[in-house]
């Protein structure tokens, strides 16, 4: 019950004649919303860049990452999990289309608040990619 929350002073006497109290302010714990504007970039046959603003209700007691469900999934060891708002997955099959969508994990809610809205995307087929080269003119 909310009237439950707030502080709290505890305390104890031992077998031995000392006292001891601890201070401790309960808070109630509240599932973080959807993280919003979930977008991409740099999209190849193998790889991408997703992005995202945090949720409006970050959570309590705190916001500690993001979780990405991808459909289909990826090979296990591509890390899907972060705590910053975006993420390049890699390892992806060229030419697949691909279902995304990001949870907002708080410390308490360790497997994730509301699924953001599922964005979907296609990677290229067969071996495109996008290069950028630096070239030093040098002139004599």
């Amino acid at each position: 019950m909310a009237e439950d929350f707030g502080p709290y002073v505890f305390g104890t006497h031992n077998g031995i004649g000392e006292d001891f109290t601890i201070d401790v302010t309960l808070t109630e714990a509240v599932i973080p919303s959807s993280p919003e504007n979930i977008s991409f970039s740099d999209l190849t046959d193998m790889q991408i860049t997703l992005m995202w603003n945090p949720p409006v209700t970050m959570g309590l007691p705190t916001l500690s990452g993001y979780i990405i469900d991808i459909y289909p999934p990826v090979p296990a060891n591509v890390e899907l999990e972060t705590n910053t708002t975006s993420i390049v997955l890699y390892k992806l099959t060229a030419g697949t289309v691909y279902n995304v969508s990001v949870r907002a994990v708080s410390s308490y809610f360790i497997n994730g608040g509301e699924r953001s809205q599922y964005i979907n995307f296609t990677t290229f087929k067969g071996g495109m990619r996008c290069v950028t080269l630096l070239i030093t003119v040098l002139c004599f």
